[in-house]
């Protein structure tokens, strides 16, 4: 948190590990809801500041019957629309660039991007050996994550969460910069 702007960072713990736990901790703390935190650690270690985010789990959008790509595009509208923002573009890419760069500029201030179970769109269609649309949604996450790399100025803080580590498997291949957590020694209790 404390280490500036533009960090991205990833980490795959099994599931009921906390992940969905902390990504409402970083919630609460980008929010700047520091009463929350009194007589913890954090307490008094960060600027308490509040930002735009946007934050999505992904096992909860409901992509089975929309479909991915249609799910992703209703869950960004309906961020714009929370914050009164107007978006026009109509595929992923576009619009959550879009999202990032409107909501920077209408708070003046850098983005906070928490995404829970990244991995959910293609965990569920392995579990049921659907390999094709597994696939498919791997391509439509590949292109959705790709927004992300070029828009660093707007960005305060990335974490992604998730089951699998498929950051191996091209998902990820537009945010190189992303920093794997999972193995790290100094974040192995984190959980």
């Amino acid at each position: 948190i404390n280490e500036g702007s533009g960090r991205t960072y990833f980490l795959s713990r099994p599931r009921r590990f906390g992940k969905s736990l902390l990504i409402s901790t970083l919630l609460s703390i980008f929010e700047g809801r520091q009463d929350l935190f009194e007589g913890l650690f954090i307490y008094d270690k960060i600027k308490w500041k509040s930002f735009p985010i946007i934050y999505l789990t992904m096992d909860k959008m409901n992509f089975q019957d929309l479909g991915l790509k249609e799910t992703i595009i209703s869950s960004l509208y309906k961020i714009g629309k929370e914050h009164n923002i107007t978006l026009v573009a109509n595929d992923t890419k576009t619009l959550f660039e879009e999202l990032i760069v409107k909501l920077s500029e209408k708070y003046g201030k850098q983005v906070v991007i928490l995404i829970d179970e990244y991995d959910s769109p293609i965990t569920q269609p392995l579990e049921k050996s659907n390999f094709d649309k597994a696939e498919e949604n791997r391509d439509i996450l590949k292109t959705f994550y790709g927004a992300l790399k070029p828009l660093d100025k707007y960005i305060r803080f990335i974490f992604i969460t998730g089951i699998t580590k498929f950051t191996k498997v091209s998902i990820f291949s537009e945010l190189n910069h992303l920093t794997d957590l999972t193995l790290h020694n100094k974040y192995t209790t984190l959980l």
